[in-house]
């Protein structure tokens, strides 16, 4: 497979040397093009000159960006997307983190919306950046949850798995904002306490399997805010909504963008 990854940070070497130790293609992209080469050269892979050439002919895209970035890559990238898996590892940045807890909506939620031919897993976002080429603590495989409406993207569970982190799959694109507030727990709980920013998380007990239970009648059933793209009635209005969307989440990233910048630093392990 050729795998693009956006991004030279942590979040995005870490996917990238999974990808690589299973022989599939990688390709690296970043803002500044000396970042991306450098990341490349790092882990053996290959340097895109910018994110719209990574992302031409590949498989699965990786968007190791924080989440104030994503939108501005999602319009430079969304006309190379057709039926692409499309991995979102970041958590939402906001100035007042009230409003992470208030959301309606996940970020890997507007990425789907951005990107409304890709396929959309969210993966890897509970994971802090220390831990992402570490996941055993104390002996405990650490487990790696992803979530997306698309049963077929089960590749994302491949590439979690080369990270040997367990994978488990918790559900359709909804539960991505389940994920989120994980990540926003862990990262609250290093911040306060000044913890070392190298926890994880780990479901305990038997999880080895069994009926398939709920989460896959769930799954099985279309999320309502994807519906308008089931042709019907009215249908010819709905590209329309979709652009209106799309701005709004664009105003929304660029106000918490702002907001970021004139707040206290981001911590360590918050994509």
């Amino acid at each position: 497979m050729r795998i693009a990854i956006i991004g030279a940070g942590m979040v995005g070497r870490g996917p990238a040397k999974a990808a690589l130790s299973c022989r599939h293609d990688v390709v690296l992209a970043a803002r500044h093009r000396d970042h991306a080469a450098k990341a490349a050269d790092e882990v053996v892979a290959r340097a895109a000159a910018s994110a719209e050439e990574a992302v031409q002919g590949a498989d699965v895209v990786v968007l190791a960006v924080p989440s104030t970035a994503i939108a501005d890559v999602c319009d430079e990238i969304r006309r190379h997307i057709r039926q692409t898996v499309v991995i979102d590892p970041s958590n939402p940045l906001e100035p007042d983190p009230a409003l992470v807890l208030e959301a309606r909506m996940s970020v890997a939620e507007e990425v789907a919306i951005l990107l409304p031919e890709a396929r959309v897993v969210k993966a890897s976002n509970t994971v802090l950046g220390a831990r992402l080429t570490d996941p055993v603590v104390h002996g405990v495989r650490l487990d790696g949850f992803y979530a997306g409406d698309d049963p077929e993207a089960a590749v994302v569970a491949g590439l979690v798995a080369a990270t040997a982190f367990r994978p488990l799959d918790v559900g359709d694109l909804r539960s991505a904002r389940s994920l989120e507030h994980m990540a926003f727990l862990n990262i609250s709980l290093n911040a306060r306490n000044g913890w070392s920013w190298s926890s994880g998380w780990k479901l305990l007990g038997d999880t080895r399997g069994g009926s398939p239970g709920r989460l896959t009648a769930v799954r099985a059933t279309p999320p309502p805010r994807r519906a308008w793209r089931t042709p019907r009635a009215g249908a010819a209005r709905a590209p329309g909504r979709a652009r209106r969307r799309r701005r709004a989440i664009r105003r929304r990233r660029s106000r918490a963008r702002a907001g970021s910048r004139s707040s206290p630093g981001t911590p360590r392990g918050c994509c």
